[in-house]
């Protein structure tokens, strides 16, 4: 609605009058209907009319204003609407009004004229008095300034002995520190090089651990006569082991190169067992180069599965691997349908397998060390055959 009354002010500068009364009225009616009047909204409206020499409507807007703060009882500036009105009255012809008018915008002119001399007079006093509070002030700092000379040098004095057995012990302080970080430092450098080597030793048993079992399997073929499927065994194996151990130089790998490894070695064990299972492996959402996981961390788990749930069953087995990314951790579900619940009745319940072991001191030493970041669990299925693990390692990105 703003708009408007700029809009008529445009018009008006253009001498298009009857335009700027228009828009003037229908921001004036806005402004009325939201009880939002104030003197220049008359004041504009009214000065329109008298621009298009319409001298009986700016005269009663005019008086509308002033009828309004009466009615209001606001304590508003009406001169400028006074001024209009002896302005409108003087080209209406009606002097005697218009003489009235300005009597009437003169005595508003006088009193805000007083009320302005009241407060320059208040002001002066004011600042009178402040002057006067000031040169007190002044006085009493210079009677301070003097007692203070006197005691300066003692504090002085104070202040210099005070700083140098600060800064000597300050100085003492900082040199036993500096001992004591870099002993700690060196003390903790020792620690990190002793936990590496131990990742390195868990993380490289498990070569020995795989590598006899892929030796069993080939050994199996050849003892069956199975030649050819022996030789493609062979060529696989080598394939893999030569990847597994450039994998295992490393502490951490992508998730992509974990996922191919693993795919090689069911592929492989697919080629030993014929038609015995099939497998899924699902990363579905996750950035593969980007997260990284420990190499060959879920394979025993893999291993497991096959070895032991599917070698007796007399259905087609299913392995199913699963990453998916909870919170901050990368969780791994590895769920198959074998023997599960059967298994656990013929071993002893008590007695973890020796990769299971590997796996958690390889945990332990990589997440493990302050808090427990890191954990799995293994579990037969309750109301059907398999089994599932779960493996839940803090989410780590490249």
């Amino acid at each position: 609605m703003r708009t408007f009354d700029y809009e008529a002010q445009l018009y008006a500068s253009k001498r298009e009058l009857g335009k700027a009364i228009a828009c003037e009225k229908i921001y004036f009616n806005y402004i009325k209907t939201h009880d939002r009047l104030q003197p220049y909204v008359f004041n504009n409206l009214a000065t329109s009319f008298v621009r298009n020499n319409q001298s009986d409507s700016a005269i009663y807007y005019y008086k509308a204003c002033i009828d309004w703060a009466a009615a209001n009882k606001k304590p508003v500036n009406l001169f400028s609407i006074y001024e209009g009105l002896v302005e409108s009255y003087r080209k209406k012809g009606d002097y005697k009004s218009a003489l009235q008018a300005f009597q009437t915008s003169f005595e508003i002119y006088a009193r805000n004229n007083d009320s302005i001399e009241a407060g320059k007079i208040e002001e002066l006093h004011t600042r009178y008095q402040t002057e006067k509070k000031d040169q007190a002030i002044a006085a009493l700092k210079t009677t301070n300034a003097l007692s203070e000379k006197v005691i300066s040098q003692q504090r002085w004095i104070f202040i210099v002995i005070s700083t140098l057995l600060i800064v000597g012990a300050f100085f003492i302080y900082t040199i036993y520190r500096q001992r004591l970080l870099r002993e700690k430092n060196e003390k903790l450098q020792i620690d990190n090089k002793r936990l590496l080597l131990e990742q390195k030793t868990r993380q490289q048993q498990l070569n020995p651990h795989f590598i006899y079992n892929a030796v069993a399997n080939l050994q199996g073929l050849i003892s069956s006569d199975r030649k050819q499927e022996a030789n493609a065994y062979l060529v696989s194996f080598s394939r893999l082991m030569r990847n597994i151990l450039e994998l295992n130089r490393q502490d951490f790998i992508l998730l992509e190169e974990e996922i191919n490894s693993l795919e090689n070695y069911i592929r492989l064990q697919q080629m030993r067992f014929t038609g015995m299972f099939d497998y899924a492996i699902n990363a579905d959402g996750l950035d593969k180069e980007e997260i990284l996981i420990p190499p060959m961390l879920i394979q025993p788990f893999v291993e497991n599965a096959i070895e032991h749930g599917f070698k007796t069953i007399d259905y087609k087995g299913l392995l199913q691997i699963t990453f998916r990314e909870q919170g901050k951790q990368l969780v791994i579900t590895i769920d198959d349908n074998g023997v599960g619940d059967k298994m656990q009745t013929n071993q002893n319940k008590e007695k973890k397998s020796l990769s299971q072991i590997i796996v958690q001191e390889r945990l332990d030493l990589l997440f493990n060390k302050e808090q427990k970041l890191a954990y799995f669990s293994c579990s037969p299925k309750q109301h059907e055959n398999g089994f599932t693990v779960m493996v839940a390692i803090p989410l780590i990105t490249a």
